[in-house]
């Protein structure tokens, strides 16, 4: 139940409200759930205290049991979802062959519950499973609104800032990798199957060969200058820090070097740095 006729407060954020000793539900966001459920309290003996549990899309708020529970209630303790480690169901015995009416909420270490786990008993299973399941669904509201609060104290109000933070999700996307992990194969084997056959470059594989290798090198070209952008901070630093990515430079500005005069027999050997190049980018440090 919830006290309509008093105003709520103002929903805060939920950096503001750890800074406080006390604050109101109603601060706390939206509601999903809220229940009166049995804490467990462990000890010599193993007790249950009934507690007020309320979900809402930032944390899990816990309140005295009056009762009822109403929006200007004080919460007591919370839970923020993004420090939830681990969500899970098992009896109060914890025997496969009992009802599931415990659930088992574990925190991250070093967080605002310091790695505690809450154990909260419910009456029926069915209770227990759909508590379960608006949590998850709470989890990941919380996970990702903690994302963009992430994105958002990184990029500020700079466009600049905007466009580095896409380049680096770009660069860091599975994607990318899957579609740079193919074009490097590709790559490798027309380079091989050119240094070994030698195709002319009035035939059909030798335009096939040069095609391939006009397409490549463009396609290095673009993720190199992403990647240099995507690492722009103190100077381009992060990226010249990195052996990696100086091999990286070297071999796409050679590729396009040579890229307009590799009919030329005398200059055809300086394309197999390609082969370097789909040698070197297989490596963990960028994903590939």
């Amino acid at each position: 139940m919830r006290n309509v006729s008093k105003p709520s407060p103002e929903i805060r954020s939920l950096a503001n409200l750890q800074h406080d000793k006390t604050f109101k539900l109603a601060e706390c966001g939206k509601q999903l759930r809220s229940g009166i459920l049995e804490k467990k309290i462990a000890g010599t003996v193993v007790t249950w205290k009934t507690q007020g549990v309320v979900l809402t899309d930032r944390m899990i708020c816990f309140l005295n049991d009056d009762g009822v529970i109403e929006d200007d209630e004080t919460v007591i303790d919370y839970i923020p979802l993004h420090e939830v480690v681990q969500l899970m169901m098992e009896g109060e015995n914890k025997s496969e062959r009992e009802e599931k009416l415990c659930l088992i909420i574990r925190t991250v270490e070093g967080g605002h519950n310091s790695g505690r786990t809450y154990v909260y008993r419910m009456k029926t299973e069915a209770e227990c499973l759909e508590w379960h399941k608006d949590m998850s669904t709470g989890l990941k509201l919380a996970m990702k609104a903690k994302r963009q609060e992430q994105e958002l104290q990184e990029i500020g109000d700079s466009k600049y800032l905007w466009l580095r933070f896409k380049a680096k999700k770009l660069i860091k996307a599975r994607t990318t990798h899957i579609v740079m992990s193919v074009l490097i194969f590709i790559n490798f084997f027309v380079d091989v199957y050119e240094a070994e056959e030698l195709p002319s470059v009035s035939s059909l594989e030798g335009w096939i060969v040069r095609l391939v290798g006009i397409v490549v090198t463009a396609f290095f070209t673009v993720e190199v200058s992403v990647a240099a952008f995507a690492m722009s901070e103190n100077h381009f630093k992060p990226f010249y820090s990195d052996p990696w990515n100086i091999m990286d430079l070297m071999v796409v500005v050679v590729s396009l070097v040579v890229t307009p005069f590799e009919t030329d027999p005398q200059l055809k050997v300086l394309g197999l740095v390609r082969i370097f190049r789909s040698g070197g980018r297989r490596r963990e440090g960028r994903g590939w």
